[in-house]
């Protein structure tokens, strides 16, 4: 009987005509804040009006930002970093296939390393802790942070990371970024990192250590 009611109320709502146009969410990269707006207000607009996103006072991003901001960090500064990540998350996007190479050095092949995380700002600032004994261990070699546009802005600045990538659900996969060869399901792939270490697997992917 519910499931007939319900029925009957879809069935005699009228038709619609919506226009899925989305070119509005497409982020304005040109945009300039207010130079009167504060701190809060500066940073919302960034995202409302540069970056298309909502974002929320309560969000670790905001409150993260706002204590930069506090902290000395210019508006200039933010701005820059906050569109040099969306252009990334824009040019990776266009491209009908990810193609990780296009972000990674051309003189440093057999000298990478690869840490994935891909979210949140907590995860991602917490594992900058490991960053230095990595590097100590790989001293000749280039560290590549591949993670989430949005989460790009705490890695700034840090000294033992070569450049930021922005993640894709292929980097899920280590066989993607380590390579492999002689597998009859995959076409042979030499692999871009020597080493990657995929943070998230065990705690974004699958919960292994949850007990009663």
């Amino acid at each position: 009987k519910t499931c007939e009611d319900l029925m009957s109320v879809i069935d005699s709502a009228p038709e619609v005509n919506w226009d899925y146009d989305i070119k509005g969410l497409k982020p304005n990269l040109d945009y300039q804040p207010r130079e009167e707006a504060t701190a809060s207000e500066f940073i919302k607009e960034l995202y409302d009006q540069m970056l298309k996103i909502e974002l929320k006072e309560d969000s670790d991003v905001f409150k993260y930002l706002l204590q930069k901001m506090e902290l000395g960090v210019s508006r200039k500064k933010i701005i820059e970093a906050l569109k040099e990540n969306a252009e990334k998350e824009l040019e990776a996007a266009t491209k009908k296939e990810y193609d990780i190479s296009q972000y990674l050095d051309k003189d440093d092949e057999g000298k990478r390393i690869a840490v994935v995380l891909p979210e949140g700002i907590g995860d991602v600032f917490i594992s900058t802790s490991i960053l230095e004994d990595l590097k100590n261990s790989y001293p000749d070699h280039n560290i590549y942070y591949i993670t989430k546009p949005e989460f790009a802005c705490v890695l700034e600045g840090n000294p033992f990371i070569h450049k930021t990538v922005p993640f894709n659900p292929l980097c899920d996969d280590v066989l993607y970024l380590e390579g492999y060869s002689g597998r009859p399901d995959r076409k042979d792939n030499k692999g871009y990192f020597e080493v990657a270490i995929l943070l998230h697997v065990q705690n974004q992917r699958f919960l292994n250590y949850t007990r009663n």
